[in-house]
């Protein structure tokens, strides 16, 4: 009962200064003489008086809602909020397991992960397969951020790669892992229009194996601007020149 009354007593101080206010401006209009002013001048002074009235509102209503949200269950807060606190509570090194966390608050934050495209944005390596297939599937057009673990079995992040790299058109930032070069040449030929980001390390080297050309992304990654390679040969006639040239 404590907190209605308090919001009561809100209320009726914002409504008795929104009429203060109100009043106010009607009785700057009525000081004018009407008879001195041309059409013009009325209406602008009209416009001047709905235009302090329309803010005066619209800071009411803010300042109400902001009483409102403040006081409103967990499972109940506003999408908009909502979306903004998921996006901002999730860690990167524990993202699916953080999500499934967040899921479990109520039946409207589960609803609203689900349908969130750019919630599922981020697939690792260390996602349980069916995770990795659920986030490719939700993330829908949305662009993407791999990544593979250092250190772990080579099969399994070849696995990693060969899953997500049927969606390189979607890549905005990835890192991989590989015991050889060649195993990734084939994905690099491809454009990566939205690649922003890429990480390359090679875990071995062989002397005996035949130099593996990449021409990673036949130079069609236009906005990638930050690239680590380790153990990699890059030729100078590769397609990566073409790219780098926009970075000088």
């Amino acid at each position: 009962m404590a907190t209605v009354q308090t919001i009561q007593s809100v209320i009726d101080r914002d409504v008795a200064g929104l009429l203060e206010d109100a009043s106010q401006q009607v009785h700057d209009l009525g000081s004018l003489d009407i008879s001195t002013l041309t059409t013009k001048q009325v209406l602008e002074s009209e416009i001047k008086y709905l235009e302090a009235y329309s803010k005066i509102i619209n800071q009411r209503l803010a300042n109400q809602r902001r009483q409102v949200n403040s006081l409103q269950p967990v499972s109940q807060i506003p999408e908009e909020v909502i979306s903004f606190v998921l996006e901002n509570a999730v860690e990167k090194r524990y993202y699916f397991r953080d999500l499934q966390c967040l899921a479990s608050v109520s039946f409207g934050w589960a609803a609203l992960i689900k349908d969130s495209s750019s919630l599922w944005t981020v697939v690792l390596s260390t996602f349980p397969i069916p995770a990795q297939l659920m986030a490719l599937k939700r993330s829908k057009d949305s662009a993407l951020e791999a990544g593979c673990k250092a250190g772990e079995l080579t099969g399994r992040n070849m696995d990693f790669i060969d899953r997500v790299a049927v969606h390189l058109q979607r890549w905005r930032s990835a890192v991989l892992f590989v015991h050889t070069i060649d195993r990734i040449a084939p994905l690099c030929a491809s454009a990566a229009p939205l690649l922003n980001n890429l990480t390359v390390r090679v875990s071995s080297v062989a002397s005996d194996r035949p130099c593996v050309v990449i021409g990673f992304f036949e130079g069609k990654a236009e906005r990638l601007r930050h690239l680590t390679l380790e153990r990699c040969w890059i030729p100078w006639n590769s397609g990566f020149y073409l790219i780098s040239k926009r970075w000088t």
